[in-house]
């Protein structure tokens, strides 16, 4: 359990220690991240299951400049 007082979902803007956090959370709790590039704090990431068992990588952009990244999908099994 990896409990925080003051949730990341709540604050107003992003703080440099939120990306930290969640990084750590990942780590202990075994979970792989998605291979997104470039990897900045700006840029999410989010992979969602589908209906049909398939999953898409949603992307969001914290800022007002346009980005282009690249996202490396996972082998199917």
């Amino acid at each position: 359990m990896l409990f925080c007082t003051d949730p990341v979902e709540t604050a107003t803007e992003s703080l440099p220690w939120h990306r930290s956090l969640y990084l750590e959370f990942l780590r202990r709790a075994g979970v792989t991240r998605n291979s997104a590039q470039p990897d900045t704090p700006s840029l999410r990431c989010f992979r969602v299951p589908l209906e049909d068992r398939g999953e898409a990588f949603v992307l969001y952009n914290d800022t007002e400049a346009a980005v282009q990244a690249t996202v490396r999908g996972v082998d199917p099994d």
